[in-house]
């Protein structure tokens, strides 16, 4: 075993008192493909859920950052929040961990154990903002490595060179017995690895022995997540899967898909695109071994399983944003063969109305927004306070909208901002003036925080519009650096909460600088 400290954190006190079952919103046993659900609380500790949301296992005093995947050997690979690649035992004992040789690059988004039961790393070296790969054996060496900077140039000539985080690599996928290469081709050979290249949109596959790029796949890709090809042996067989993104139609209705990709023919077999499916960041799908896929819509807010026919049969919807949630088998390891088979009970649907993505009532998106501290908290503050954004409402709408004068503001004084807010119904053009209310530098109250019921909207289409004017002395309008708007959101009266806390949930400053640190690095933070 190795020594580690325990976590800044009393995250893990939280876990006796969860009421993880009412977030199952609907299971539907003889359609779903069972199993556990490996996923992340509050985005940091590993647990394991049945169906029916029950913690069957959990690891307290892990934290995770972005991913972790149990092995046939019942241990547990995560991305740790100190940046380091490490295996746990089931008990929740650390017994590997590996840094990349140089201290100032970044493990990050995912990890892999390869056939050969070495460790695959992503990384990012810093300096560049370029990814590349390691291949570590029990021993911590590396004994393989794959750099993109030495491929860039040639396999993407027509790339935006301007971009600050050039390949933003965020999924590794080592390839198994498939039908191509059965078939004779050698792009697909067991063991070549599958990445997605979130900024170039762009799949593709490295070729394990020449170390070269052999197939690339960039149609109709738009800022896409996790590409998987399906195993040998279930249905579909060879596709690869993909979650797209979606995110250049933020300005429009926003709407992401899950895609399932012939490699060879280079087309698209099928597609999952749900009315309020969204997520512009993140997001993961699983094949399930009936045919069936899993979805994890991060910045959705849910967790849910659709059949080939597009039929929603298991909807997970935590109180928080839920990250690349894993279904394992109850023979995949011994561990889980040994814990006590679950009473299973079916749950019909327990919304009276249909789950709408959170980002869909959310204004802005990934970069749309900065962190600035403003009246003693860290809040996302709208870059551009002038501007509209199509929404869709959810049931029991409310809105959450935080503005005013950042009293730390270079220029402060004597600065006065008239704030407004309207909402447009678009099949109609009614509209609704939610705030109209002017903040100056000598108020005794800077910062204003409503909230605000808006009846009667419940599922409709609207534009959200945001005003911002602050007037100089000669009567013309700029906007001040001091004046500034909180990202907006619409809650919805039925979405479910998080107990309330035993203890101070917030992060170490420690886990913050490190969490900011690989925020930053890999494009998530301007």
């Amino acid at each position: 075993m190795i020594d580690e400290p325990e976590p800044g954190d009393d995250l893990h006190l939280d876990l006796p008192i969860l009421d993880s079952e009412a977030w199952v919103e609907r299971y539907l046993p003889e359609k779903a493909s069972g199993g556990f659900n490996l996923m992340l609380y509050q985005r940091r500790i590993p647990l394991l859920t049945d169906m029916n949301g029950r913690i069957v296992h959990s690891w307290p005093l892990v934290r995770v950052t972005a991913r972790a995947r149990l092995g046939a050997d019942s241990r547990l690979l995560v991305i740790g929040i100190d940046n380091a690649v490490k295996i746990y035992d089931w008990e929740g004992h650390l017994r590997w961990r590996f840094t990349p040789p140089v201290d100032e690059d970044l493990p990050h988004h995912d990890v892999i154990r390869l056939a050969n039961g070495h460790v695959l790393v992503l990384a990012q070296d810093t300096r560049t903002k370029l990814d590349y790969l390691l291949e570590v054996n029990e021993g911590g060496a590396v004994v393989w490595e794959w750099r993109f900077a030495d491929h860039l140039d040639t396999a993407f000539p027509r790339r935006d060179r301007r971009h600050p985080d050039p390949t933003h690599v965020n999924s590794v996928h080592e390839i198994g017995p498939n039908p191509w290469y059965s078939a004779g081709d050698q792009r697909f050979r067991p063991g070549n690895i599958l990445l997605s290249a979130r900024t170039l949109d762009a799949i593709l596959v490295v070729d394990r022995q020449s170390g070269e790029i052999v197939w690339i796949f960039d149609r109709s890709l738009d800022r896409q997540h996790e590409a998987v090809m399906v195993p040998e042996g279930r249905p579909g067989e060879g596709q690869i899967l993909v979650f797209n993104n979606g995110l250049r139609n933020r300005f429009g209705y926003r709407r992401s898909s899950v895609m399932a990709i012939d490699p060879v023919q280079a087309s698209v077999q099928w597609a999952y695109r749900g009315r309020f499916f969204y997520s512009s960041l993140a997001g993961s799908q699983t094949s399930l071994p009936n045919g069936n896929v899993l979805v994890t819509s991060s910045h959705g807010g849910r967790v849910f399983e659709i059949t080939p026919a597009k039929e929603m049969v298991w909807q997970f919807i935590p109180p928080w944003d839920p990250m690349r949630v894993e279904r394992y088998p109850s023979n995949h390891c011994r561990r889980l063969r040994a814990l006590d088979t679950p009473l299973e009970r079916a749950v019909p649907p327990q919304r009276r109305w249909p789950y709408i993505s959170q980002e869909l009532h959310t204004f802005a998106v990934s970069g749309e927004y900065r962190h600035q501290e403003v009246a003693g908290r860290r809040r996302q503050v709208v870059k551009d306070a002038n501007s509209c954004r199509q929404m869709v409402l959810p049931a029991a709408p409310a809105l959450s909208l935080g503005y005013g004068i950042d009293p730390q503001a270079p220029g402060v004084e004597g600065v006065r901002a008239r704030f407004t807010v309207t909402l447009e119904r678009l099949d109609t053009g009614e509209r609704r003036k939610l705030v109209d209310d002017t903040v100056a530098a000598d108020d005794p109250e800077l910062w204003r925080q409503p909230w605000i019921p808006v009846e009667g909207l419940e599922f409709r289409t609207v534009r959200l519009c945001l005003d911002l004017e602050t007037p100089n002395g000669n009567g013309s309008a700029h906007n001040h650096p001091a004046a500034v708007i909180e990202n907006p959101r619409i809650y919805s009266g039925d979405q479910p909460v998080l107990p309330r806390k035993r203890t101070d949930p917030k992060l170490s400053e420690e886990e913050r600088k490190l969490r900011e640190e690989q925020l930053r690095a890999i494009g998530y933070i301007q």
